[in-house]
Parts: C-alpha cells; sequence; structure tokens
C-alpha cells in the first residue's frame, strides 16, 4: 500500500500510516459514494494485492474527490 501511495501521491508512508490511510479512504467512499464503493467491491476478489487495492481506492478518490483526499494526505506531508 504504502507503494501505491507513493507512486499515486508522491508521499512516502510507512506500512501502518499506509493502511491507515486505506482504511480511512475506504471508510469515506463506502459512506458517501456508494456507486464506487460497488466497483471497488466487484474488483476485490480477495486475491488482490494490498498495493493494487490501495491503487483503485487513490483512482477513485482522485477522480471523485480530490479535496478529501488532499486533506486525508495533509497530516503525512506536513510532518515530511
Amino acid at each position: 500500500m504504502e507503494i501505491a501511495a507513493y507512486k499515486y501521491l508522491n508521499v512516502a508512508l510507512n506500512k501502518k500510516d499506509a493502511l491507515v490511510l486505506y482504511y480511512q479512504l475506504t471508510t469515506y467512499i463506502r459512506e458517501n459514494d456508494p456507486a464506487c464503493f460497488s466497483r471497488l467491491m466487484e474488483q476485490n476478489d480477495g486475491k488482490l494485492e494490498d498495493n493494487t487495492l490501495m491503487q483503485l481506492v487513490l483512482d477513485c478518490m482522485q477522480k471523485q474527490h480530490p479535496q478529501v483526499l488532499k486533506q486525508a494526505i495533509e497530516p503525512y506531508t506536513e510532518a515530511a
């Protein structure tokens, strides 16, 4: 997940922070974007690698909710 975060966002995260960000964004999508959440669940067959899951979540956030994504990664960019 941390690799996908770096590739998509140019933000270096450790494994724990990447997982926290993934769950934070997935929760946001589940609660606020049912269509995107449905697409994520359709693609998640249980065999996808963590980085692929993170890429799917980041792709949805970048396309549909860029401002929320910016706010979510802000604490990690300030710490750098």
